[in-house]
């Protein structure tokens, strides 16, 4: 649970959808999906970045998807055409290992805090920042994001 308290009121079309507040970026506010919030969180925008934000983030996800790269990133949808549905990731713990390979691509912005586990694997889950998607990713180590250290390992 976050310390920090959301920032902007929760669009009255959308209140139904969301639950417990998780955390914040600069352009959006994480909640819980309260439909099934065990499983899936809602982004809601705080200003008109962070609406632009979820559009790239879904169509970045269909992109990746159709390219057969998807089990990179937490699955996405997009709700009333300007809110991210995402599947619920658990936080990268300090004790779990990590120096991934991961795909070029997501390099953009890897560091920890945009990643999760989802069914046992790392994931990334704010992928508004992606890369151009290749067919086939190339793979970089995960260098300088601290506190992440190089390695071959998957979770």
């Amino acid at each position: 649970m976050s310390l920090l308290k959301p920032t902007t009121p929760v669009p009255e079309e959308v209140a139904h959808l969301v639950g417990e507040y998780i955390n914040r970026g600069v352009h959006r506010e994480v909640y819980a999906y309260a439909p099934d919030p065990e499983q899936w969180i809602i982004k809601i925008p705080r200003d008109e970045v962070g609406l632009k934000h979820n559009e790239r983030e879904y169509k970045n996800y269909l992109n990746i998807k159709d390219k057969g790269l998807d089990e990179w990133v937490a699955p996405c949808r997009l709700e009333l055409d300007k809110y991210i549905v995402m599947r619920r990731t658990q936080p990268v713990e300090e004790s779990q290992p990590r120096g991934i390979l991961i795909p070029a691509f997501l390099i953009v912005d890897s560091g920890v805090h945009n990643w999760g586990v989802l069914d046992g694997r790392y994931v990334c889950h704010d992928y508004a920042h992606v890369g151009t998607v290749p067919s086939a990713p190339s793979v970089l180590k995960m260098s300088n994001s601290k506190p992440w250290k190089v390695s071959r390992k998957r979770p």
